[in-house]
């Protein structure tokens, strides 16, 4: 973690090339040293000395009536989570006050859930953690190098020493949302799939996710594509059976796509942001699990994970490139993930299940 003075505009690229966040000129930031290093030219910033100070670490003292700064600057399925570890501590300590700083998207995520007092825009200006009492710097946390403590949760909780979440962070879905996706009552169960996209190594295959949902059609069950829309996971084949809707594109927001997922009777979905969003709605869900380990979805009671038996998974990969040099993950091509197996898993999830009551 390192204190930055901006010298110059500057844009700061994510692991995939994307711009994450400006920086502006003349302004100190508070910001990771990955960062400050990637997607920046050297003479773009200075380090500032001496500022330790205005850093002041969380270190398992009781908290009382305090102010606590938490960056976060991953990917929306963890901001969830970390989400859920907030309000654990929130109920141990209830006067203490949570802000959390944070991109764009994981921003957009977390407005969905109550449990912190203010979103900022990360990076933070340095001059504002004067008003904090602490700053729980969570990159810092996960860095611990036991390999035993994969979940998010289970590193909050070991290492800072704050409560493990008992469950997962409430979402709150305004009526405006609510109203906008409420469909009429329907006899047919409905299932929401959600397999990612291409480039993603933990995203089920579109030729998979095809056949997966004309099982399902033609076994009597409503089909929801959802997620972003993407032209190389094209779901728009004429030979779907009716019965397969296609939402890809409109549920692009977190908002859209809670609102559309509490309409589903279950879900079925990788490892990413709907697990997360699925499983603390309490949806009945199935989770693939290939590059990253089912481990991930014990957090959630909701949840049956699904892990290929593939020798290769999980290979702990949640971005990038395959670590044995395939173009794409073959984990999803073992027989205990294949469309016929998920099909008959997902009825058995609906059969413990009734179909969500909607009124008309």
């Amino acid at each position: 973690m390192q204190i930055i003075e901006a010298k110059a505009e500057s844009a700061v690229l994510d692991a995939g090339g994307r711009p994450a966040y400006h920086l502006r000129a003349g302004r100190q930031y508070v910001v990771h040293d990955c960062e400050a290093a990637r997607g920046l030219q050297a003479q773009a910033v200075t380090l500032v000395q001496g500022l330790d100070r205005l850093l002041p670490r969380y270190n398992r003292q009781p908290l009382g009536r305090q102010r606590v700064l938490v960056p976060f600057i991953g990917r929306g399925g963890d901001a969830l989570v970390m989400a859920a570890c907030v309000a654990a501590l929130n109920a141990q300590y209830p006067d203490v006050r949570v802000d959390a700083a944070c991109p764009d998207g994981p921003r957009e995520v977390l407005s969905t859930t109550p449990v912190f007092d203010r979103l900022l825009p990360y990076p933070v200006p340095a001059e504002e953690l004067t008003q904090y009492d602490h700053y729980m710097c969570l990159e810092e946390v996960e860095a611990v190098p036991d390999a035993r403590f994969r979940s998010l949760a289970d590193v909050f909780h070991r290492c800072l020493g704050t409560p493990r979440p008992t469950c997962p962070a409430p979402i709150v879905i305004p009526h405006a949302w609510r109203a906008a996706w409420h469909w009429p009552r329907r006899e047919k169960p409905r299932v929401a799939l959600h397999a990612g996209l291409p480039p993603n190594i933990r995203a089920y295959p579109p030729d998979l996710s095809h056949r997966l949902a004309g099982l399902l059609a033609r076994a009597g069950i409503e089909v929801y594509l959802v997620g972003k829309f993407d032209p190389r996971c094209d779901f728009s084949t004429p030979s779907y059976p009716v019965g397969v809707l296609d939402l890809v594109g409109r549920t692009t927001t977190t908002l859209d796509l809670a609102a559309a997922l509490q309409q589903m009777d279950a879900v079925i979905t990788c490892d990413g942001l709907p697990l997360h969003l699925a499983g603390a709605m309490k949806l009945p869900t199935l989770a693939l699990f290939t590059a990253t380990d089912a481990v991930l979805a014990a957090d959630y009671p909701s949840v049956r994970a699904l892990q290929s038996a593939a020798p290769c998974s999980p290979c702990r990969i949640a971005v990038g490139a395959c670590p044995f040099g395939h173009e794409r993950c073959i984990a999803h091509r073992d027989p205990s993930l294949s469309p016929e197996h998920i099909a008959e898993q997902v009825e058995q999830l609906l059969h413990r299940r009734a179909p969500v009551v909607r009124s008309t």
